[in-house]
Order: C-alpha cells, then sequence, then structure tokens
C-alpha cells in the first residue's frame, strides 16, 4: 500500500484482543490504529491513528535520511532523544 508521500506499509501486527493495528512504514513511522468494532475484518473502519514512533525522514530526500545521534536521559532513562539529516530533535519515551 502506498499513499501520495510514497509511504509504504512494511509491517503489521494485530492484536490479541483483534481490536487494534500496529503498522510500520518505510519513513521508520510507527502507528496504532484502534477499531471501535468487536473484532477487526474486511470492513473495519478505525479511528484516527496515534503516532508511536516518528522517524527522520524527508520524501524528497532519500539519499539524506539517516540518524546521526541517539541518546539515552541520564536522569530518567525511561526517556531518549535522536536526531537526524531532517533536522529535527525528537523525544521518545519506552513506557
Amino acid at each position: 500500500m502506498k499513499n501520495a508521500l510514497g509511504m509504504e506499509i512494511k509491517s503489521i501486527c494485530i492484536s490479541q484482543d483483534n481490536k487494534s493495528l500496529i503498522v510500520g512504514n518505510n519513513m521508520g513511522e510507527i502507528f496504532e490504529l484502534v477499531s471501535k468494532e468487536a473484532r477487526i475484518n474486511a470492513s473495519t473502519k478505525f479511528l484516527p491513528g496515534k503516532i508511536i514512533v516518528q522517524g527522520h525522514f524527508g520524501p524528497n530526500r532519500k539519499s539524506n535520511n539517516e540518524i546521526w545521534g541517539l541518546a539515552v536521559n541520564p536522569q530518567d532513562s525511561d526517556f531518549y532523544y535522536t536526531c537526524g539529516d531532517d533536522g529535527t530533535l525528537r523525544t521518545y519515551s519506552i513506557s
């Protein structure tokens, strides 16, 4: 599956309760899609996706999409930070 930005789904996993999907794409992003329905089926409608991890990716700069830095917060190891070619600093929580 590809959208207008060139995003391709690279990985997908369904939850044990069959109500949500975790989707990874070629831009280094991971989303959680949750359904209001009892179980996911071919016609399931999902709530707006929640981004879990956002990558350092520029669709028009495919040769410059590297992560250059990774650091763990020395006072709270639950948080870590990345920086990359896209010129952003991102904060993540492991829990």
